[in-house]
């Protein structure tokens, strides 16, 4: 296990003081008027060495160093469906309680962020909350901050792929073609897909590619349903809307399956039958999908595997081990 970095390390790395360092890391630069290239040259030194900071200990203001206390989060928006927030926690908790580190101490958290305001998380930028942290479900204005950021501790993205970041994350492209060849196979020909206001890069993604082989294997793009958001109810809203509105169609990509859900009670609200009149295709991120009747289609994601292939990434990333990051 690597072993802690220490201030003079740093400093003897970037050509500054030990203080001048410590200033940097404890956010005290402005008080002690230090230039912006000098934070800059603690900033990089500290990511180059893999200096983690002591949260912890910061915040009971005392420090142990023959013991490493870490805090590991979770960053998602609050337009996230919860049962996908709820894995994504189940998954890091269950990685940390089965590592085996010698003096050291794992706490985990969660914070949330409005969709598209990642950058107004308190103590993002100076990482005084967390150690690691695992970002997902954000959107494109998310993705955008994280792209110029330069956060200083260890961070994997979970379903979505950023230049410079290790990220886990589907193939979201191939889902939406696959969705478009099995509806168009069992002859459906007026296709639609469900998909909320905001969307994350792999919403994008399936969005993206079920209308490109939509309009190759049928001759026309697919009518595009918008949903406020991504719960049941945000689902059954916009289909009964759709539906009372004179919209047609016989075959309907739901971009995730809680949305689904909520579009199976606005069909057969309406007399419609599944998949008589409308077949329904989802995402498989809703327990509840195998139980409706009839039960739904939904590609699974092997979401389980997705949550804790990032929660081992975090943890190697924290504990100074290298990581191939996302091309």
């Amino acid at each position: 296990m690597k072993t802690s970095v220490t201030v003079r390390e740093i400093a003897k790395d970037a050509g500054l003081s030990p203080s001048t360092v410590s200033a940097v890391l404890n956010n005290r630069q402005a008080e002690r008027r230090i230039s912006g290239k000098s934070v800059q040259k603690v900033l990089g030194s500290a990511r180059k060495l893999g200096y983690v900071p002591n949260i912890a200990a910061r915040r009971l203001r005392a420090h142990n160093s023959h013991r490493r206390e870490l805090v590991l989060s979770i960053l998602t928006s609050y337009e996230a469906p919860l049962l996908l927030v709820s894995h994504a926690l189940h998954s890091l908790e269950k990685v940390v309680d089965s590592a085996n580190l010698p003096n050291t101490s794992l706490t985990v958290t969660i914070e949330m962020f409005h969709a598209g305001r990642l950058k107004e998380l308190p103590g993002l930028v100076e990482g005084k909350r967390f150690n690691g942290a695992i970002i997902t479900n954000t959107i494109a204005q998310d993705d955008d901050f994280l792209a110029t950021a330069k956060l200083p501790f260890p961070v994997v993205l979970l379903g979505r792929s950023l230049p410079g970041y290790p990220s886990v994350s589907e193939k979201p492209e191939a889902l939406g073609a696959k969705v478009a060849e099995i509806l168009s196979s069992v002859g459906r020909r007026r296709l639609a897909v469900l998909c909320p206001r905001l969307l994350t890069q792999a919403t994008q993604g399936r969005l993206r590619a079920f209308f490109s082989h939509t309009e190759e294997i049928a001759g026309l793009p697919p009518e595009k349903i918008v949903s406020e958001g991504l719960s049941e109810a945000d689902g059954f809203v916009a289909i009964r809307d759709y539906l009372k509105g004179g919209g047609r169609c016989d075959g309907l990509f739901t971009l995730t399956d809680s949305l689904a859900v909520g579009a199976y009670h606005a069909i057969k609200g309406s007399g419609r039958t599944i998949p008589g009149d409308i077949a329904v295709v989802g995402v498989g991120d809703h327990e509840a999908s195998p139980f409706l009747d009839p039960p739904l289609t939904s590609f699974s994601r092997n979401q389980e595997l997705l949550n804790e292939t990032a929660a081992k990434t975090l943890l190697s990333l924290v504990n100074g081990e290298n990581v191939r990051e996302a091309p």
